[in-house]
């Protein structure tokens, strides 16, 4: 009976989740557009681009960089954004790009709350405004 009423769950209410968290990812992206030396790039997670073929229905924003360009690392950002209040902890998964200097994270749609955003993006924005 559990399974049943989870799948109803999930066919009612699964394309309004992606839509939500889809709104999010494009809210992130816009924000951190302006910001210069880095990719800022939605990934949707559906029929048309998944990011890995195992990932979830749902669009993460990936953000990439030029590591050498601009002397940051993706260790220096998960530090900078774990050292606040609230801590904050993006995702590093390495599925490419093992040999170039890009340097990247995702920020993982699904788990955030408004205004939790707003959170991750200003403090991304200061992050990449120090360099």
């Amino acid at each position: 009976m559990g399974l049943v009423v989870a799948l109803e769950i999930f066919i009612n209410e699964g394309d309004s989740l992606y839509e939500k968290q889809l709104k999010t990812a494009q809210y992130i992206q816009k924000k951190l557009s302006d910001v210069q030396s880095i990719n800022v790039t939605i990934i949707p997670n559906d029929e048309s681009y998944r990011e890995h073929p195992m990932m979830p229905h749902v669009p993460p924003v990936l953000i990439e960089w030029d590591r050498d360009e601009i002397g940051l690392t993706a260790g220096d950002l998960d530090r900078y954004m774990a050292n606040e209040d609230p801590p904050v902890f993006l995702r590093d998964v390495h599925y490419f790009d093992y040999y170039a200097n890009k340097e990247w994270r995702f920020i993982d749609t699904f788990y955030l709350r408004s205004p939790e955003e707003k959170i991750i993006v200003e403090r991304i924005k200061r992050f990449f405004s120090k360099q």
